[in-house]
């Protein structure tokens, strides 16, 4: 249920963006509902999708074209977004993995990654504690993914207030342009998602998601 919540919520955010940006009040045609139903359930982050449609207007307005009519007209671009999303996302592994020199294993190529992070020192015994006893199935991706959070919920706590401040004003500010098309849940896991992006910087973090996947 809590997934079906999720996803009633995002293809609102998405339908309620595109209305607002053609000043029109107008409901995605099944064709385009369908089409934002399958960027949710591949994983493409709202943030980009609201992002790009954006784009695709503001780039229409600027040449004198005719507004997007349909959802459907910024397919492409969505789905080069999400292509180029992804394959940042993987090559930041990948190269940590070659800087390592390590293949094969994603247990040592995992502690490899966790050895070359700024990660504080309490939260890098938590992670090599886990990864001392991993799953039967080294390509769980259940495991990895709460591996991951755990790696990041413990370097945000071990923020000093200060700067921990420092960061949420910073990812408050990256999804601000976008805080009007969202509801107030789905804007809650948009600055969740941006102070995550920014801690990953300030630790240097590897994805422990993308691990099994190099």
């Amino acid at each position: 249920m809590n997934g079906d919540r999720e996803e009633a919520a995002w293809l609102r955010q998405v339908e309620r963006h595109f209305r607002e940006l053609r000043n029109r009040p107008l409901l995605l045609s099944p064709a385009d509902f369908r089409l934002a139903q399958s960027w949710f359930e591949r994983g493409v982050p709202l943030w980009l999708v609201l992002q790009t449609i954006t784009e695709l207007f503001e780039q229409a307005r600027r040449a004198g074209r005719p507004d997007p009519r349909s959802l459907r007209y910024c397919r492409d671009a969505v789905e080069h977004a999400f292509r180029a999303w992804q394959a940042a996302q993987a090559g930041a592994a990948s190269a940590s993995s070659r800087a390592d020199g390590v293949s094969g294993d994603p247990i040592e190529r995992a502690r490899r990654a966790l050895a070359s992070s700024e990660a504080p020192e309490a939260v890098r015994r938590t992670i090599l504690e886990a990864l001392a006893a991993p799953p039967d199935d080294p390509g769980d991706v259940a495991w990895w993914r709460g591996l991951d959070r755990t790696l990041v919920d413990g370097c945000i706590a071990a923020l000093p207030p200060d700067e921990r401040v420092v960061l949420e004003r910073r990812a408050d500010a990256q999804v601000a342009p976008f805080a009007e098309a969202m509801s107030p849940e789905v804007l809650a896991r948009a600055r969740r998602a941006a102070l995550e992006r920014l801690v990953r910087e300030r630790w240097h973090l590897p994805d422990l998601t993308l691990v099994p996947l190099v």
